[in-house]
């Protein structure tokens, strides 16, 4: 007696062969039992004797099973396919970068051959938006940006530290021991509210999906108070230890730049033991921690509670366009763009300064157009009224064709695509200590669609362009000849510099002091090469400041520019272009700490021009660097000038950026994670047995 095999996932339809049975000895002889030629989805197949056949015939649009009458009908399961588990309880709505986000890692996942699972905020209501075949769950009643997580996360220990005593007013006392014990309660109150809705609509996510060996659940934004959450929801479920659960901190919790983290020592410790009773909790789980950038992934390697690692941030492929640089017009309109929301803390108040500044030498000819992310009447309460008439008089003219026009926030995702991909600069104002650890979306993006970008110096920002700009300069400089007879010394503050013992070795000393080298010019030139190895210090997040002036030979300055340069990967040379003017006999170059006190020690110093009179190079080759916002005029004058030239190697840079931000490198590098867990745990067992 025969057997046969099928697939299915339960009884019901294999339960209606029996009223077929009259027709299972045609089937047996591979014909149709309906005696037409309507087409099979699968054949008759025979095997070695007594190995099982299945016959799969199609009826009116609906497979159909037969079996012949001597055979053994055994129904079993398919192996079910892995699930892959998004959850962001901050997804609200469509559009911005939590959306953006879930997009390109579940596609991907999707492609990879899991199920996808999205729990999200219960405010999303565009189901419509994502694929049907991704299982949704809206649920989450609060995201991570609430009062209690930020409150969490910035508490540092320090309340009562102060000296007893001193300085102690009633309204301080008032403060210490009523408002402040009042408002730390109403605090534990809404934590412990929080952590029930999120462990209930944990709860409910994986009922409704439930949680199988092999699956992997990533977290993509989380918090130190959205850790403590899920750390109680994998307590009290066993379930939860069949997965690799993936944790990814946007969000830096220490301030400004690495030599500034010493002074924050109890905020360090604070972070630290909210980590570590959150992780006491689940000791047994398999548990894998990312940050977006590598400046932050040090910072939360600090704590020393849990192994961090950078996770590339994923992007759209959409943005990526092949298409060749086309040789523009210089009397087209270039689009300045900034997009995002434009908040505080990335420029606003500066952006409409800038453009009440330069209105009439860029906006107002039609050789630039800015568009932003924000709404026009805010802006417009910025700018002088003179200004503000000529834009509503052109808007009614032309509103999208004037020199600043307003985009919405915001956009849908192709439309969103669209902007970046057709922005001719890119500017982002955004500030440099904020931003010297946390990643920005909306320039990897930029970097992806082959935009030139203008970005504030000191930053993780300044950080994605420098080595592209370097590696652009290292090619100039065969071009280039050394000069000779650069003095050291002269005095600078407090105190006169001391001289050097090399000609090309530079220490500043510490507590904020600076030393001041003058360069003279043998020969006019367009431009000068500055270039210097970083011998001290080692610690990342110190960088240099030098402020080069310009002066004729009647010793009138000309110009005043600084500039600011971090160090370099395997302690290559750091090179600056400085721009000169045309009269410009000497330089005085006045080298200082930017943003801290301590010395710093720098070798190799070389100043070169060109060998040819007349000739310049570009400054970089994918974007500029700004020290203060005062300079975003000059910037704009280099891209301008060398227009072609940034677009065509922001372009061919984002060949590269593109690939290693691509969302399926993001996905290998879970996966990566979870097997690296699996194999150790598996020789772990083996070496118990």
């Amino acid at each position: 007696m025969r057997s046969c095999t099928c697939w299915g996932r339960g009884v019901g339809n294999l339960a209606k062969l029996a009223v077929a049975m009259r027709h299972l000895e045609r089937a047996e002889r591979g014909k149709s039992p309906y005696g037409d030629k309507r087409s099979a989805v699968g054949k008759v197949r025979w095997h070695k004797p007594g190995i099982p056949i299945i016959i799969l015939w199609q009826k009116h649009g609906t497979p159909r099973i037969r079996a012949c009458r001597n055979l053994v009908l055994k129904i079993e399961k398919r192996t079910p396919m892995k699930k892959f588990y998004l959850l962001d309880h901050s997804l609200i709505d469509v559009g911005g970068h939590h959306y953006e986000y879930a997009m390109q890692i579940l596609q991907a996942a999707e492609a990879a051959g899991y199920a996808v699972v999205l729990g999200c905020h219960k405010n999303f209501t565009d189901r419509q938006s994502l694929p049907k075949s991704w299982n949704v769950a809206c649920l989450f009643r609060h995201s991570t940006y609430n009062r209690h997580a930020r409150h969490l996360d910035r508490q540092t220990g320090q309340a009562g530290n102060s000296e007893r005593g001193r300085g102690l007013t009633l309204p301080a006392i008032f403060q210490r021991t009523i408002v402040q014990p009042l408002a730390n309660l109403g605090y534990r109150r809404g934590y412990a509210r929080i952590s029930a809705w999120y462990q209930r609509c944990c709860q409910q996510l994986f009922t409704r999906y439930p949680l199988a060996e092999g699956d992997v659940v990533f977290l993509p934004t989380m918090s130190g108070f959205d850790l403590h959450c899920l750390a109680e929801y994998l307590q009290s479920n066993p379930a939860t230890q069949l997965v690799d659960w993936h944790l990814q901190f946007h969000f830096n919790f220490l301030e400004g730049r690495d030599p500034d983290y010493s002074r924050q020592e109890p905020r360090r410790a604070h972070m630290a033991q909210v980590f570590s009773q959150a992780l006491q909790k689940i000791t047994s789980h398999r548990l894998h921690f990312y940050s977006t950038t590598q400046p932050m992934t040090a910072q939360f390697q600090r704590m020393g509670v849990a192994d961090f690692q950078w996770l590339p941030y994923p992007t759209n492929e959409a943005f990526r366009t092949e298409t060749a640089v086309s040789s523009r017009p210089r009397e087209t309109t270039l689009r300045l763009v900034c997009p995002g929301h434009v908040r505080q803390e990335k420029g606003r108040q500066q952006l409409a300064d800038f453009f009440a500044d330069s209105y009439e030498k860029y906006f107002q000819n039609g050789r630039m157009q800015l568009q932003l992310q924000l709404d026009l009447r805010r802006f417009l309460q910025c700018l002088p009224n003179r200004i503000v008439r000529q834009i509503r008089a052109d808007r009614q003219r032309s509103p999208d064709k004037g020199p600043v026009v307003p985009v919405q926030h915001p956009l849908d995702k192709d439309q969103y695509v669209q902007l970046i991909r057709d922005t001719n600069i890119g500017l982002l104002l955004y500030d440099s200590k904020t931003y010297y650890a946390r990643c920005s979306g909306i320039l990897v993006e930029m970097l992806t669609a082959g935009v030139p970008v203008i970005v504030p110096a000191g930053c993780w920002l300044s950080e994605q362009i420098a080595e592209v700009n370097y590696q652009h300069l290292d090619r100039c400089r065969d071009d280039l000849q050394p000069l000779a007879g650069v003095l050291s010394g002269g005095k600078t503050g407090p105190r006169e510099a001391p001289e050097e013992k090399q000609k090309n070795a530079l220490s500043i000393p510490a507590r904020g002091q600076s030393v001041a080298q003058t360069i003279s010019l043998p020969r006019p030139a367009q431009s000068l090469l500055l270039s210097f190895g970083w011998q001290q210090p080692a610690l990342t997040g110190t960088y240099v400041r030098f402020e080069v002036e310009q002066f004729d030979a009647q010793k009138n300055r000309l110009d005043r520019f600084s500039h600011i340069e971090g160090q370099r990967a395997g302690s290559r040379p750091v090179r600056t272009r400085i721009s000169l003017r045309p009269r410009t006999t000497t330089l005085k170059v006045t080298w200082s700490n930017a943003y801290h006190t301590g010395p710093i020690a720098l070798v190799n110093l070389e100043y070169s021009v060109p060998r040819k009179a007349g000739s310049s190079i570009p400054s970089g080759a994918v974007g500029l660097t700004l020290a203060d916002r005062s300079q975003i005029q000059p910037a704009l004058e280099e891209m301008l000038e060398h227009y072609e030239h940034y677009r065509r190697g922001a372009r061919e840079y984002s060949r590269q950026w593109s690939q290693r931000h691509a969302p399926q490198r993001t996905l290998e590098i879970l996966e990566q994670q979870a097997a690296q867990v699996s194999n150790r745990t598996g020789s772990t067992r083996e070496q118990a047995a």
